[in-house]
């Protein structure tokens, strides 16, 4: 990512509040995931959001609404290292 790009991630992430809508990405056993979800929580380091809708998860099993997701902020030099295009939260329409 460029300098620019990093910026409007940090501004995006620094403005959200409880009850935005976002769209939340991460991974779990090698599957990544994209689903539309609400912001629950804004830590320092990540965000929680409680998704929006089903997410198949395997033929088994699947994330229900309302389960909670965390997601690691894109903060140089803490939780920077874990942020990454499969494990964020970014608006709904994408960047």
């Amino acid at each position: 990512m460029i300098a620019t790009e990093i910026a409007t991630v940090q501004e995006f992430e620094k403005s959200l509040t409880k009850g935005d809508k976002v769209r939340i990405c991460w991974t779990n056993s090698g599957s990544a995931y994209r689903a539309a979800a609400t912001v629950s929580k804004v830590n320092r380091e990540s965000i929680i959001a409680e998704l929006d809708e089903v997410v198949q998860h395997s033929h088994k099993t699947s994330y229900r609404i309302g389960h909670k997701i965390k997601a690691p902020r894109l903060t140089i030099g803490s939780g920077g290292d874990l942020w990454s295009n499969n494990n964020r939260v970014e608006p709904v329409d994408g960047y």
